[in-house]
């Protein structure tokens, strides 16, 4: 009787199914590497930023509010402004920098609007040596209108300004933004802010 010689092979595991798992919105999806997973989500991550970043441009310009603050001025007077008369009001902010950019805009606004308009202007004192801010303040007490006096830099911050150019703010009597000008007097920087003042102070029907 001859040898047979018998080619046995051992089949194949049948090979194990994907194992399943759970997408980022409850979907049945296989199992994914990393890179597969940060390629999944990064939409999403693009829907938040621009979902965020256009949120904070509608806040910035539908909530435009002047914040309300409380200064003393250079004979030590405690002026609150909280936007709760019936005029517009013009906020000028200056420092060591700027101080002689605010003159065109004072002559300017006290020439044409008087006493229709509510006028604050502030000193920002947080540059200065606290050392010599009574000093500031003594060279203050030679003008007669009143200077508030931000000797932190608290109400200047809230504003926005941060010094080098005058910033000067119309804003509605009910705290409302309506236009900003930044440095010396210009023509076209007066007739935005006179535009401003104009609407403010025309009856509505």
């Amino acid at each position: 009787m001859s040898d047979e010689t018998t080619n046995e092979t051992t089949p194949e595991a049948p090979a194990e199914a994907p194992k399943e798992t759970r997408g980022l919105f409850g979907r049945k999806r296989k199992k994914m590497t990393m890179k597969e997973q940060i390629q999944e989500i990064m939409p999403l991550i693009y829907v938040l930023i621009i979902g965020g970043i256009g949120y904070g441009i509608y806040f910035a310009v539908t909530y435009n509010w002047a914040p309300k603050f409380e200064l003393e001025d250079q004979r030590y007077n405690v002026h609150s402004v909280d936007f709760s008369g019936e005029k517009p009001v013009v906020i000028a902010f200056t420092d060591r920098e700027s101080g002689n950019q605010l003159q065109g805009w004072a002559l300017k606004l006290i020439g044409s609007y008087g006493d229709k308009i509510e006028s604050h202007r502030i000193a920002d004192f947080s540059k200065l040596d606290p050392g010599i801010h009574h000093v500031g303040r003594g060279m203050l007490t030679r003008l007669p209108i009143p200077i508030l006096i931000d000797y932190d830099g608290a109400v200047a911050k809230k504003y926005g300004f941060k010094g080098g150019d005058a910033a000067l703010f119309v804003v509605a009597p009910d705290g409302t933004i309506k236009q900003r000008a930044l440095g010396e007097i210009t023509d076209e920087k007066w007739a935005q802010v006179a535009a401003a003042l104009d609407g403010l102070l025309t009856p509505t029907s």
